[in-house]
Parts: C-alpha cells; structure tokens; sequence
C-alpha cells in the first residue's frame, strides 16, 4: 500500500511539475549545439562529440540534451556544474543544425551525423520548452534533402522563419534521393508560424563548416570551406557571402581594415545587438587541422554597410580561449562561450583535450568576468530578430536596409553552423581591395506542404541502445569528415 501510495505521489509531482530535470555537470564535449531561450532567460544544449572508449571518438554520452537558467546571479566557476538534465532527448548526434525560436518556445534540428544504424532516426525535429515532458517530434510531412551535415540553421529576421542551407551528403547521413546534391546549393526555409516548408534560390557553390549570422535582412555566412568544380578550399576572410532573406539574392561583399583573421572552422560568430557588430572566437586551422586559432578573436562592424575587421585586447583573465568546436551565444550584456577542444599540454598523445567550461564575456567593456548578473525572460518579439551563434533572443530595431544599420536591439538566436566565400565567386582576386562584387539574383522562398506535426520522436536514454561503428571504420569516418589527423595505424588524435 505504501510503495503504491508513493508510485501514485511521484506521478501526480511530473503532472504538475513536467519533466525530470537534475542537476548535471555534463560530459567534456566538441561541436554541442547551444542556443539561447531569451523568453526563459535559458541556454539549452544538444548532443556534440568525444573521445571513444578504447580510442577513436564517438557522438554518444550519458547526457544528450541540458539547459542552465539566467534567471540567477552566477559564479563563472560554478557554471559549468550547474546544468540541468533533460531526459527527453533524440539520442546521439553531432554536426546537426539547430536553431532557437523563442517566440514559439521551439527548438528545432536538422540533420546531422550519427552511427549506422540509428540514421534513420529522424531527418528534423522540434520540441517545445513550455511542455518539454511531451519530448521531440518529428516535422512531417519530411522535407526532402534533410539527411546532411554540418550545415547551418538561422532564424530569419520574421522571428518564425529557419534558413538552412549548406553541408555535406555521404553514406553517414542517410540514403540519397534523387536529384540530392553531395554538396546541397539549395536554401531551404522552416516557417514554425504556420509548418511550411519551403525553397529559395541555389548558390553558386556548396559550402560547409561556415557560420551564419543575421544583419538586418542579409544572412553571412563566415568561414569554413567552399566546394566548386570538385575542388574543397578554405574559405578567405576579407570577404563574405551574403544572403538576402527579402529577395532571395546571393551576393559576395569584400571586407576591409587593417587586420584580416586567418582562415578557420569550428569557430563562431555572434551578434552584438546594441551595435550591430559581428563577434568572431575561436576556431581550427583547416590546413594543418592539428592547430587551433592563436587569432581567436575578431570584431566585425558592418556600420551602414561598410564591412571592417578589428581585433582589441580583452581585459580580464580566462583560460584556453584558442578553443574549437565550442559553442557561443549572446545573452543580455554577455558573450557565453562554452565547452569545445583547446590544444594538449602533450601533441603527442593527442592534439586536443575536451572541456566543460563556460566562458563568460561583457560585450560592453570586452572583459572576461568572474561573475553574471541574473538576467530577465524578455516579452515576446513582435518585430524584426537580430541575435545569433549566433544567439540571442528579443526584437531588432527596424531596419528596412540589406546592411545598412549601426545598431540592433537584442535578437532572437540559435543554433550553429556552415557557409563561407568560395574562391572562385571572387574572380581570381587575391586583395581585399579588388573583390568583384558576384550576385546570383533570386526570389524570396516558396512554400509549400503544410502540416503540423505530431509524431512523438524522443526516445529513453536509459532503456534505448547505444550504437557504434566498428573501431576501424569509425577512426576512419572522423579522421576524413571532421578533419583531424590520425596516425599511421588510424588511431584517432582528436
């Protein structure tokens, strides 16, 4: 009678009070996807890679899927533990997109890279944070050419519209269908106000391991690697790709200043909303992939337009800031920057070690602090979005320009990832001074198949296998899609 009267106990407390969260220090972990909920004042975080079990890494851990709250004043320190648990999660996954949209309470993935026979799991999902013990659900009818990798996802300037585009197909991603692209030019839309999915126009060139940002009306893509006529190369810094999200129209703009970022991946990009300036942190070196960036920090102000780099000396102390497949998003006056891989103390067993920590920035004094004042859940946007890794979350001063614009209030933010300036859309030009501007002319995206979808995706941790590829296949697998090095005998040095 006792054990039933404390069964029956238990179950009326996740009626009221949802679903099981407990407090988590998560695994160390690269290439999470973390997004801000400026509605909740929460960082939500997904999935991510680590070292495997007898060597070689994998995308499977104890946790998938955490959030910490803002609505508390912090101790940097004491971040990193202080994670909550989610148990409704997808299971494993790593170079997915996601993307935050605080207005509907969403969060939304795509895609990604998991083991071989949990691929058809899903192709995109979403679940809502206001009934989270409902858990993901995947989006049907499928939009057709979801099965891929690191690609990027971004809220549109409507706050209800996703932007995918980029990424890489193979044999990890799922069964090709017809007419898929091994390198997809086309740009997909998500409408998470009414379920449409839709299309926009192609670009010139596939790109991958790039990262978005919203300006006013134009997405830029910064960073990562171009494909065009067979050939993969890294994508230059002194110029950006943009995509404008009234017309439909891609366009390369050359960037100036006095300094110019090496070349990187697995980096981010952030908005500062106040200003309209563009963060840059931390990133690969896609050459000599053993090597993180010592140039791990950039600003970029797109004033009325005209694109310039700069870099300044941050005040403050932190540690292992030439980080990689970390993870970043603004929220309120802060930058947070979190887990990823920073260089070995010893090359020579590994290039890389993972982390846990959390990094915190004032984007105002650009200065490390040692401690956060608790942020407010802010009010529902009713205009444009402006945030990213970008992350953020709230409203965007009305802007009707491309990029035109000195400042952006606080915007809504999300998830991750992928894009960059091909060399051949410069025309051969080597000098930030001589870009030839290229424009593809295009039309707003088309939508089409509405349905909202209902179909319950999540799965028990605790009860569900955990997959993995055999030893030398999956070495295999990382070392040529994520571009590390691996020694002579395929033993993985992340």
């Amino acid at each position: 009678m006792k054990i039933a009267l404390v069964t029956k106990s238990l179950f009326l407390l996740l009626l009221i009070f949802g679903p099981l969260v407990h407090a988590l220090t998560p695994q160390p972990r690269a290439d999470p996807m973390c997004g801000y909920m400026s509605t909740e004042a929460k960082i939500y975080c997904y999935g991510g890679q680590r070292f495997a079990d007898g060597g070689g890494a994998t995308s499977s851990f104890d946790q998938y899927f955490f959030s910490m709250s803002l609505t508390q004043d912090w101790q940097v320190t004491d971040m990193q533990n202080g994670w909550e648990h989610i148990t409704e999660d997808v299971g494993e996954n790593t170079n997915f997109a996601m993307e935050v949209i605080p207005n509907q309470n969403i969060i939304f993935m795509h895609g990604g890279a998991i083991s071989a026979l949990a691929l058809t799991r899903y192709k995109a999902a979403y679940i809502n944070t206001t009934d989270i013990n409902v858990g993901w659900k995947e989006i049907s009818p499928a939009q057709r050419g979801s099965r891929v990798q690191t690609q990027s996802a971004i809220l549109g300037p409507d706050n209800s519209t996703i932007y995918i585009w980029g990424g890489m197909r193979n044999t990890w991603t799922g069964d090709m269908e017809n007419g898929d692209e091994i390198r997809p030019r086309q740009m997909y839309t998500f409408n998470v106000a009414n379920w449409q999915w839709g299309t926009g126009t192609l670009a010139a060139a596939g790109y991958t391991y790039a990262k978005p940002v919203l300006v006013g009306t134009s997405i830029y893509y910064l960073g990562g690697y171009t494909t065009a006529s067979n050939k993969v190369s890294e994508n230059p810094m002194d110029s950006v790709l943009l995509y404008n999200t009234d017309t439909g129209a891609w366009q390369t703009q050359g960037i100036g200043g006095s300094i110019t970022p090496s070349t990187r991946i697995r980096h981010t990009v952030n908005l500062k909303p106040s200003t309209g300036e563009v963060i840059l942190f931390g990133g690969q070196n896609p050459v000599n992939n053993s090597q993180t960036r010592d140039d791990y920090f950039y600003i970029l102000s797109t004033q009325d337009g005209n694109l310039q780099w700069s870099t300044r000396t941050l005040g403050g102390t932190s540690s292992n800031l030439g980080v990689l497949g970390h993870s970043a998003v603004v929220a309120g006056d802060y930058l947070f920057v979190m887990f990823g891989a920073v260089n070995n103390d010893n090359p020579a067993a590994a290039y890389f070690s993972l982390s846990s920590e959390v990094r915190v920035m004032d984007i105002n004094k650009w200065s490390w602090v040692t401690s956060v004042s608790a942020l407010t859940p802010e009010a529902r946007s009713t205009t444009a979005n402006n945030g990213r890794d970008s992350k953020d979350g709230g409203s965007q001063e009305n802007n009707t320009g491309d990029t035109n614009h000195s400042a952006v209030s606080t915007g809504t933010i999300a998830g991750i990832v992928v894009g960059g300036v091909a060399d051949s859309l410069r025309n051969g030009s080597t000098s930030k001074d001589q870009h030839t501007p290229f424009i593809i002319q295009g039309q707003p995206p088309v939508f089409h198949r509405t349905e909202k979808p209902d179909g319950l995706l999540s799965v028990n941790s605790d009860r569900d296998p955990q997959y993995s590829l055999p030893p030398a296949t999956e070495t295999d697998y990382w070392c040529k899609f994520y571009f590390l090095k691996c020694n002579m005998d395929m033993s993985l040095k992340f």
